[in-house]
């Protein structure tokens, strides 16, 4: 892909299991507010202008730098106005700490056995320090509710990030011309 021209072949991964996450002396080390690349860089995404973000050192400076290029796309400047209003929320749902996430956990990118079992993870080139809502409000894109993957998501949490979910999708309407190829 144009955005991402290397791929990593993984044959030995190091680091801890995610039981420890919840360890205080875990806690220390991945409480900051910074959004950031697993290298501490920019972040590469196809959701973002310029397909690079980063790194911003607090969510404030993220949703600033996702609403600037915000254009009416509209035919009324009411819709924009709404649009405008549900985007710029999305700053006040942010809850604290910034988690990491794949980045672009889509169903596609994750690979299963012949009994169904997960067996890996694919596309990690956007995996960074993100918002929390930031992998759920991914994951949901726009599918439609009665898509599988759509449910699967509800059952495993998505559901209490639904608002952040359609301010996503406000943000979406009005900056996807300075993402899109």
């Amino acid at each position: 892909m144009p955005h991402a021209p290397v791929s990593i072949l993984m044959t030995r991964l190091l680091g801890l299991q995610t039981l420890h996450i919840n360890d205080p002396g875990m806690d220390k080390s991945l409480g900051n507010e910074r959004i950031c690349s697993i290298t501490g860089g920019a972040i590469r995404s196809i959701r973002v202008p310029n397909h690079t973000i980063g790194p911003r050192e607090t969510p404030q400076e993220f949703h600033d730098y996702l609403l600037a290029p915000a254009r009416n796309p509209f035919d009324s400047e009411a819709e924009f106005e709404e649009k405008l209003r549900c985007a710029r929320k999305l700053q006040s749902l942010q809850r604290p700490g910034v988690k990491f996430t794949h980045g672009d956990f889509k169903h596609h990118n994750i690979l299963v056995d012949e009994e169904g079992h997960i067996t890996g993870f694919l596309d990690w080139e956007a995996a960074g320090w993100y918002p929390e809502f930031w992998e759920y409000t991914t994951a949901l894109g726009f599918l439609p509710k009665d898509f599988w993957w759509y449910k699967f998501l509800m059952e495993a949490g998505a559901q209490q990030y639904l608002e952040e979910s359609e301010c996503e999708k406000a943000l979406t309407n009005l900056t996807a011309d300075s993402w899109s190829w």
